[in-house]
Parts: C-alpha cells; structure tokens; sequence
C-alpha cells in the first residue's frame, strides 16, 4: 500500500514537472513574439535618406540615351547596334554624379571581344595621353556573348578637360556643369543626338 501511495507521488511530481517545463516555454516564446513585434515597429518607419551638410535634399536623374551621337569617344565599325546612355543624378538642384555605358551588339562573338580588347586599349591610351588615371573612372569593360559593355562613372566635380569628352561635355560644359539647370544640361544632350527624360 505504501507503495502505491508512493508511485502516485511520484507520478504527480513528474507531471507537474512536465507542466512547469510547457508553461516556461510558452512564456519565453510569448516574451519572443512580443519582442519581435516591439523591433518590427520601432523600425518600420525608418527610411534611409541621402543627406549632405546641408540636410536632406531631393535626388532625381536625367537619363539620355542615343544610337549614334554627335562626338561620340567609343565608336565601332563592328557591332551592328549601338547604344550610348549618359545618366546624371542631382542632388538638390545641382548635377552631382554622371555615369556613361556604351552596349554594342555583333554578328559573333569574336567580334565581341575584339572590339572590347580595341575599345579598352584606346581608352587606356588616350587617359595616359592626358595623365589622368585610367582607373579615376572607374571603368568596367565587359563581354557577354555576341554583346560588348563599357561603363564609366564619377562625380561632377572630378571631370576634367580630358574625361569631359567621354561624356560629351566641350570645355565650357563641363566647367560650368555645377552651375546648369538639369533643363540646360538636357539641351546639351539632345543637341549631341540623345533623346533625354527626368526620372525620381
């Protein structure tokens, strides 16, 4: 008889043991959920915003593409399409960064790559012509298949009378960039061929 009594204690000890173990589980995943939840909307309002010292200011682009424009450095007798699209992104109401990419399209492959191998070394000669450093632009020169890519990028205030050319800039433009309304800087692009439109 005592040891039934004792088996029933021992039984009752070990479920509410097992009972204790649940009801800690669900708070600690209880207290989980709610801290996830608290996280989420501490955070969900937060927006990253480009700012400068001056605080935050609006960024819009000017995107501009051509097929054959006027002056243009990265030419190919090769390729059977081309494309060449210079974006400008503004911060405010002043150009701050432009970006050019050339695309050309071949019959092949082979002829992919020749023209990327003829169109790199006379970027890269023409920038040691000028004593500037090829890599200032931070050029990526690429071939995927029958299709060739040449992209350059950096800031306006980096141009120069040298890497004006490659974005179609002439000498007075590229100086005076900073000082153009993104509708004067338009009118410098279609005068040169490229149809442009203003993006956010």
């Amino acid at each position: 008889m005592e040891d039934s009594v004792e088996n029933t204690k021992s039984k009752k000890t070990k479920k509410s043991g097992h009972t204790g173990l649940i009801v800690g589980v669900i708070v600690f995943l209880a207290v989980a959920v709610g801290v996830t939840m608290l996280l989420l909307q501490l955070f969900k309002g937060i927006e990253t915003h480009e700012s400068t010292s001056g605080g935050n200011e609006s960024i819009g682009s000017l995107y501009c593409e051509a097929t054959n424009p006027v002056d243009a450095f990265f030419t190919s007798t090769r390729a059977q399409n081309t494309k060449h699209e210079i974006k400008i992104t503004f911060r405010g109401d002043t150009a701050d960064k432009i970006s050019y990419t050339y695309t050309g399209t071949y019959e092949t492959e082979a002829l992919a790559e020749q023209d990327n191998a003829t169109l790199h070394a006379n970027y890269n000669i023409y920038m040691g012509e000028h004593k500037v450093s090829a890599e200032s632009l931070t050029p990526a020169f690429s071939t995927i298949e029958n299709m060739m890519r040449i992209s350059l990028f950096t800031k306006q205030s980096a141009i120069n009378s040298a890497t004006a050319k490659l974005f179609f800039l002439g000498p007075d433009e590229y100086g005076n960039l900073k000082n153009y309304s993104g509708n004067t800087i338009q009118s410098i692009y279609k005068n040169q061929g490229f149809s442009c439109e203003f993006k956010k």
